[in-house]
């Protein structure tokens, strides 16, 4: 009940949290969490290579 107070007064103090594929904020006090996002693991395409001018 306390954490519940000290937030409501406060404020939330959130970190940044990642757990089976989502990234969310969570408070460090009473725990409370965003919706988050997903994230996927597609890797990263690299840009195209650029022509060099003569």
């Amino acid at each position: 009940m306390w954490n519940w107070i000290s937030c409501y007064v406060t404020g939330h103090d959130y970190s940044v949290r990642c757990d089976e594929g989502a990234m969310f904020l969570r408070c460090v006090v009473c725990g409370r969490r965003s919706q988050g996002w997903t994230v996927h693991d597609q890797g990263h395409t690299p840009a195209p290579a650029q022509g060099t001018r003569a």
